[in-house]
């Protein structure tokens, strides 16, 4: 009967950490390697915090250390996460499940626990949590589902004591070493070391499936993206809008004002000029009519009479102030 147990690392970088996130956490409806029917029998083991979360407080604990701004973060091309995809024999898993059906989890838990702080000890890489997925696999001719037991324990690529990514340091022998911590965590359960394999970042046979649970990923937060765009273009060509009706309305009334006042300067010209070249005795007469004309319109005021009502007939008379009578 197989017992083994064996690990295949991938790396990711920032910009697919919600892909993966949504593949480890079932977040997409249709998914070719997943019977739903299955996937109650998934759990997660949280080990530390977030991506998120860690990615912050790296932030602060590198600018409390010194570290330049430009190097506080991770650089676009850097492997930010490491997939340690752990891989069980299906029979021994059965017979396990069969053995211990009250409590099989724990103990998966357990030695799942055990394999992550190892491997933080040898490697500085920090855990983050464990996925353990039991709803691939497929049916076979009789109808029986066979099943494709695998756990994703998630690292967050960076040593709080070293300030360091210790990917960076990691060779191929450092892998094989992780496959030997596997098979020591779990052997108490009865599973054996796997076959050695290279160990690279390169793609297997879920690559397909994680490429395209990473595109619904993007193209949702990229429709997400799309409205926000769309409301905050509205509200600027609102706001261009209403500014561009005041600033019409703002220059008519300018113009208004410079033709107007336009108007005041060649009146008072005009009248200046008059006034310099008139004879004395003509200017004299121009008072005076200025002056009739102020008195005549003190006069209508008093009476609070406007033209029609003088040109009319009344029946009753008038009472003149007594500035006006003779």
């Amino acid at each position: 009967m197989s017992k083994f147990v064996s690990c295949h690392a991938k790396y990711f970088k920032r910009s697919q950490v919600a892909g993966l996130h949504g593949h480890h956490t079932r977040q997409f409806e249709h998914d070719a390697n997943v019977y739903p029917e299955f996937t109650p029998f998934n759990f997660t083991t949280q080990l530390t915090k977030t991506f998120k979360e860690l990615e912050s407080e790296m932030v602060n604990a590198k600018r409390i250390a010194g570290k330049k701004s430009s190097n506080l973060h991770f650089r676009n091309d850097a492997n930010v996460l490491i997939d340690n995809v752990l891989i069980f024999s299906r029979e021994q898993l059965d017979f396990l499940r069969i053995k211990a059906p009250e409590h099989w989890r724990g103990l998966l838990e357990k030695c799942g626990r055990d394999l992550a702080l190892g491997i933080q000890r040898e490697f500085g890489l920090l855990p983050m949590d464990i996925h353990w997925h039991f709803d691939e696999g497929h049916y076979d001719e009789h109808g029986s589902f066979k099943h494709n037991y695998h756990a994703h324990m998630t690292f967050f690529n960076f040593d709080f004591k070293t300030l360091e990514q210790p990917l960076r340091k990691m060779k191929r022998a450092d892998f094989s070493k992780i496959q030997d911590l596997a098979a020591k965590s779990f052997g108490h359960l009865g599973f054996e070391r796997g076959l050695k394999k290279s160990v690279t970042g390169k793609s297997h046979k879920e690559k397909a499936v994680f490429l395209a649970d990473s595109l619904k990923v993007l193209e949702s937060e990229k429709k997400e993206l799309e409205l926000k765009v769309q409301e905050l273009q509205k509200v600027y060509d609102d706001a261009l809008s209403g500014a561009a009706r005041m600033e019409i309305k703002f220059q008519h009334a300018v113009a208004q004002l410079k033709s107007v006042q336009g108007e005041l300067d060649e009146l008072t010209s005009q009248l200046t000029t008059i006034k310099q070249n008139s004879d004395p005795r003509e200017y004299a007469q121009i008072k005076k009519i200025e002056r009739l004309e102020r008195e005549n319109a003190e006069f209508r005021q008093l009476l609070g009479l406007n033209n029609s009502e003088v040109m009319g007939s009344s029946d009753e008379p008038t009472q003149l102030p007594p500035k006006y009578k003779s």
